[in-house]
């Protein structure tokens, strides 16, 4: 599957979608074990933001993943507020293989998801 238009719908490929679905997941799992908290958070460092001293708009992502599986939606909105949004994308794409469906949205969807990744960062970085 690749990002050919097919029957009016854009194909997201499966192998990173399944690969970020399950980093996701993992990340999820680790916070709902209590092994990555925002306490955790010097351990793991953005190439992007030690290059240029700004945080990239993925900054905070696994952390904020991690406080949703430990339960803590403050938490999470406050290391990325994209977090809940990246959880729901995860479990959407591990249903869509599960049931043998394919992985395609509509052509406006990618654009409109980084529209808001782009807003959200601007806010954040502003």
């Amino acid at each position: 599957m690749g990002h050919a238009a097919t029957a009016g719908r854009v194909e997201i490929p499966v192998l990173p979608a399944a690969g970020l679905s399950a980093a996701t997941g993992g990340a999820l799992a680790l916070g709902a074990a209590g092994l990555v908290t925002g306490t955790t958070a010097g351990g793991l460092t953005c190439v992007f933001a030690a290059a240029t001293g700004v945080p990239c708009p993925f900054c905070g992502m696994t952390h904020g993943v991690a406080a949703l599986g430990a339960g803590d939606l403050a938490g999470a909105v406050a290391a990325n507020p994209l977090a809940p949004l990246a959880v729901a994308l995860a479990a959407a794409v591990a249903v869509a293989l599960l049931l043998r469906r394919r992985l395609a949205v509509a052509p406006p969807a990618p654009w409109a998801l980084g529209l808001l990744v782009g807003a959200v960062w601007l806010v954040r970085v502003l």
